[in-house]
């Protein structure tokens, strides 16, 4: 992610320390912060167009953010809802329903073939989409390039004509367009919640350019009966405007959760009994045999974590001409994984640290921060 900012402004390696991260929910919550009762948890829940991304938050006496919980997201925003607008256009645009493949092969088709007609119609659909109120039904134009694509692609679902040239949608199939994401919304928002003082989550704070459709806003607040439904203004504006507050005073993140496990692969003295024999081997520096693969977590999935805290370990060398050593950096959905290999495990990076001219010695201390 830092690479990927790096390119975006231009940025020298020597430079990356005035880059500054944060999470797309904890955003919204420092623009909305003032809304917020003090010592009470609110929800923040940011529906996108790609993603859900749900947190608890709350403000501490001296104004900062704490999570309370790690945050938990789905794969399901707007464009979601788009999909299954698509299928449903395709179905009856030809009159008969047609496999989820196949619609979305013709849909793809149809924007690479008629881009203009393409985006126009999805920008109809865009607006018809962020006004729906639950009650009206709504028309869509058909566009009649679609039946070049029709024809080049799959001739076999008509008879060479539309159905209509003007589509027609019902309040209830509007309304099963959103179905799958307000299902997931709801999963989320029971899962955030679980195990906490419901009394003590008085709010939900709803933002992200779904947030703006008032149909959601009436689903989302009969899913949180008894708590204040917060929607911002420009709801879909508050990521952007809450970065950039940040980015004036980081402070005002105080406390983090860790979303995974994290730690680096090293090697330990080998305990028959306790490691699996599979991973044994013989150090002929060090004149024992050592477990290879060991997990050695600096910082455990829901750990609380404050805005600048470093986590140290201290390692030492297996080879007494060791001139690096290479730490593979590893996450884990396990709150406790043994092995870098264990299911949920896996490798986000590699950092070497160079040792300079051997020693001869194993017991040189490497300190290692995360």
């Amino acid at each position: 992610m830092s690479k990927a900012m790096q390119q975006a402004v231009h940025l020298q390696d020597a430079e990356t320390s005035s880059l500054l991260i944060i999470l797309e929910p904890e955003a919204a919550a420092v623009a909305c912060k003032n809304k917020f009762r003090l010592g009470k948890g609110t929800v923040v829940l940011d529906v996108g167009g790609g993603t859900i991304d749900v947190t608890l938050h709350e403000t501490s006496p001296n104004g900062r953010l704490k999570e309370l919980k790690k945050g938990t997201g789905s794969a399901a925003g707007g464009i979601f809802v788009d999909f299954e607008f698509k299928r449903f256009f395709v179905r009856e645009a030809v009159g008969k329903d047609v496999p989820v493949d196949v619609a979305s092969h013709l849909m793809q088709k149809f924007g690479q073939s008629h881009p203009k007609d393409y985006w126009k119609m999805m920008g109809e659909w865009e607006r018809t989409k962020r006004m729906f109120t639950g009650t009206e039904t709504v028309y869509i134009e058909v566009p009649e390039n679609f039946l070049d694509v029709l024809a080049t692609e799959a001739k076999w679902l008509c008879d060479g004509r539309l159905i209509s040239s003007e589509l027609e949608i019902h309040p209830h199939s509007m309304k099963s367009f959103f179905k799958p994401t307000l299902s997931r919304i709801s999963s989320l928002l029971k899962e955030i919640v679980s195990g906490r003082d419901d009394t003590k989550i008085p709010q939900v704070l709803f933002v992200g350019g779904m947030a703006a459709n008032k149909y959601m806003q009436a689903k989302v607040k009969k899913m949180c009966p008894g708590k204040e439904l917060i929607v911002p203004p420009q709801p879909g504006a508050k990521v952007v405007e809450g970065g950039t507050i940040y980015a004036l005073n980081p402070s005002m993140i105080e406390l983090r959760r860790a979303r995974r496990t994290y730690g680096v692969g090293t090697c330990d003295s080998f305990l028959a009994g306790v490691h699996p024999e599979s991973k044994r081997f013989w150090s002929v520096d060090r004149d024992e045999y050592c477990c290879r693969d060991v997990f050695s977590i600096f910082v455990h999935r829901n750990q609380a974590l404050a805005n600048d805290q470093c986590v140290a370990k201290s390692f030492t060398p297996i080879e007494r001409d060791q001139e690096a050593c290479k730490f593979k950096i590893y996450a884990s959905e396990l709150l406790k994984p043994k092995y870098v290999d264990d299911p949920g495990s896996f490798c986000i990076g590699v950092v070497t640290l160079y040792l300079g001219e051997p020693a001869g010695s194993l017991d040189r201390v490497i300190d290692v921060e995360m």
